[in-house]
């Protein structure tokens, strides 16, 4: 795992600690999604939700989301028209509302249950693969002369 340090606050002021962790979960967050698999319309929407929970600007949701400006745009626009999210134009910040939380811990669930799932259909496959055809036993192990004695080695 490598993080780089640049990413991280210089250690200053009051918020230092809580800018540091949000950065921190960051790019926890970033190496999650790096087994070279496209996402699919449900888990963007978890993460936007997820990054405007307690109220963020568009940066930090763009950030959190792993989505470029132009994509979260069209996402936001999707979302504030579903009531997931409410912008305030006064404070510049997306909040998630209370469908969004919904959405939120439905989702939790969802990946929790696909997890077990996956965990379920990797031992299924282990448990057959184990099961391989039976290796013949040696002539020898069956029927103890049946290969004359000068071939046999002799116990000393």
């Amino acid at each position: 795992m490598s993080i780089v340090l640049s990413q991280f606050p210089e250690p200053r002021g009051p918020d230092f600690a809580k800018k540091a962790l949000i950065a921190l979960e960051l790019s926890y967050s970033s190496l999650n999604q790096t087994n070279n698999r496209r996402r699919g319309f449900k888990e963007i929407t978890y993460s936007i939700v997820k990054g405007a929970y307690q109220g963020a600007r568009k940066t930090r949701v763009m950030y959190a989301s792993s989505l470029n400006l132009g994509q979260l745009n069209c996402y936001l626009a999707e979302l504030i028209s579903q009531g997931l999210i409410h912008f305030e134009p006064e404070t510049k910040l997306y909040h998630a509302t209370a469908k969004g939380r919904q959405y939120m811990k439905a989702y939790e669930r969802y990946a929790e249950t696909m997890d077990q799932l996956s965990h379920t259909e990797s031992i299924l496959a282990e448990i057959c693969e184990k099961k391989k055809a039976p290796q013949p036993r040696r002539l020898e192990a069956i029927v103890p002369n049946a290969i004359p004695r000068s071939d046999r080695s002799s116990p000393r």
